[in-house]
């Protein structure tokens, strides 16, 4: 349908034409009726009009290729930034897969040459928490499911704690001893004090606040000269864990920091 009407509207254009070449050299115009006028120029707009949509032209002008010339220039310009990103983006990612090979490397090396971790004795933490006048001592650790205070008295209830699901109690126990002629009176629970126990240097956590009369990290007591009492500290680590073969105690007390290899 469309082909017909531009061969029809050629067809108008083209007798149009023809009509004004015939005259030759002559001065005279042939006279075309008004409608036919119209019917000869619209046919021409309609001719134009319907070459703009396709890839021939009947008139290119010099500002017509200019614009093509630069439109391609700008796909080409378009086409080479892309291929260049993509280069840089494979680069990049190639730079971050070898620095993090590296960085593995570097973090190995620095383990088999890292020194030795000293730690302090149990001997310092009563100096180290104010407590000059006693002395405390290691008495090993235990891994269990739940953990009891000795009753004072048979038949006497006595707090305890649980381990969640999943975890063991670590409970390391402590021996707090006066060896002075006097009384002496211990207030850990006032102090602005913290403690973390690590098993094997990656088990564990802070230690947990609990009910029990023995938990070293709320003690406030007093220690009868002479004597020495049995204390607590606690945290849990996975269930799986059967022994332990190092074990840190790290106190802090206000902005002091104290380790302890137990």
């Amino acid at each position: 349908m469309k082909n017909k009407k531009m061969t029809r509207m050629k067809f108008i254009l083209f007798t149009g034409l023809m009509a004004i070449m015939l005259v030759g050299c002559g001065n005279a115009v042939p006279d075309l009726t008004e409608d036919q006028s119209d019917e000869v120029a619209q046919a021409a707009v309609d001719l134009l009009l319907s070459t703009k949509d396709t890839n021939t032209r009947l008139v290119d002008t010099e500002e017509e290729g200019r614009i093509r010339a630069e439109k391609h220039r700008k796909e080409r310009e378009i086409a080479e930034k892309i291929k260049q990103n993509k280069e840089a983006l494979k680069n990049q990612k190639a730079n971050e897969e070898n620095e993090e090979n590296g960085e593995a490397e570097g973090e190995v090396q620095q383990e088999e040459t890292s020194p030795v971790e000293t730690l302090s004795s149990i001997s310092e933490l009563a100096p180290f928490l104010g407590l000059d006048e006693l002395t405390i001592q290691s008495d090993g650790y235990t891994l269990t499911e739940s953990y009891m205070d000795e009753a004072e008295e048979d038949g006497e209830w006595a707090p305890y704690i649980d381990a969640t699901s999943g975890n063991k109690l670590f409970v390391v126990h402590l021996i707090v001893q006066n060896p002075t002629d006097h009384d002496v009176a211990a207030d850990v629970a006032s102090m602005n004090t913290s403690f973390r126990l690590m098993a094997d240097g990656k088990y564990g956590g802070s230690s947990l606040l609990t009910m029990l009369l023995s938990d070293f990290s709320i003690m406030k007591d007093t220690i009868p000269a002479g004597a020495s009492k049995n204390y607590v500290l606690i945290t849990q680590v996975p269930d799986s864990l059967e022994s332990v073969s190092t074990i840190k105690l790290v106190v802090q007390k206000d902005d002091n920091t104290l380790q302890i290899g137990l």
